[in-house]
Formats: structure tokens, sequence, C-alpha cells
């Protein structure tokens, strides 16, 4: 079976630290333009793309779950939390990081699955705690450092 690819899964953590840093920046603009008598950007369009980024930064973390958890264990993981569950016990993440990013693979969910329904206070206070994938980007970054010198 192959190893984990390192140089992949860092370019994924690249990608999930810019698309935080996205949400930051698109979180403070809408709530710019929510209190601005006259937006510029129609809060709207701004809202969806906090959607897209929150998707697609939770998809990242399913992506290198699945990856890390395949390759480390030897075992195609059955979905996004047996994912998750595979990163603890390859010691890649904290049971408490798992549990946080769980609460995302749900969120994630709704916003796939059940758009129409999302609640807007749920996206911003998902979106207000975007921190927590750099606490997961970190964990797999000393998981990564772990593996590179074990080599």
């Amino acid at each position: 079976m192959a190893e984990i690819d390192i140089a992949r899964i860092r370019d994924k953590l690249s990608f999930l630290r810019e698309q935080s840093q996205m949400i930051n920046q698109s979180l403070a603009a809408y709530e710019r333009e929510i209190a601005s008598a006259e937006p510029a950007v129609p809060p709207r369009t701004l809202f969806l793309g906090l959607e897209h980024a929150l998707q697609t930064s939770v998809q990242t973390v399913i992506d290198i779950a699945h990856h890390i958890t395949a390759k480390a264990l030897r075992v195609a993981p059955r979905d996004p939390y047996a994912a998750l569950e595979g990163l603890v016990r390859a010691r890649a993440i904290t049971e408490t990081t798992a549990a946080t990013c769980r609460g995302m693979v749900g969120f994630r969910n709704r916003l796939v699955q059940g758009y129409e329904t999302v609640d807007p206070a749920k996206v911003l206070e998902n979106a207000r705690r975007s921190g927590d994938f750099e606490v997961f980007a970190r964990e797999i970054e000393d998981y990564l450092d772990r593996l590179t010198k074990e080599r």
C-alpha cells in the first residue's frame, strides 16, 4: 500500500488556511455591509460566498482525514466520521479536535443537502469559529513532521 502523500496533504493544508482567511475576510465584509445604510455589495452575495468557503474548507478537512486514515491505518473509512476517528487512532489529531470536526461535518452536510433550511445564524456562528480550521491544520502539520522524522 502507498504511503501518505505528505506533499499532497501540505498542499491541502495550505488551501485550508487560505480558505480560513477568506472566511474571516468575507465575514468582516458581510458584517460591514449589513451595518451600512447603502451596501456596496448585496449582503446576500457575501453570505453565499461565506457558505461556499465554509463548505470547501470542511470538505478539505474530510479529504485529509480520508487520505491519512486510508494510508496510515490501511482501511478505507466508510464515512467522514470514521475518517476523523481514524485520525485520532493514528494520533494525527486529538479527540477534542475530532469532536470539533464532527460538528463541522454535520454543518457541511446541512449546507450540501439542506441548503434551503440552513439557519443564517448557524452559518455566521461557524464562520466565527474559522480558527478551528487552523487548530486542525496545526495538528496535522505536527503529525506530518513526526512522520517525516520517522522516515
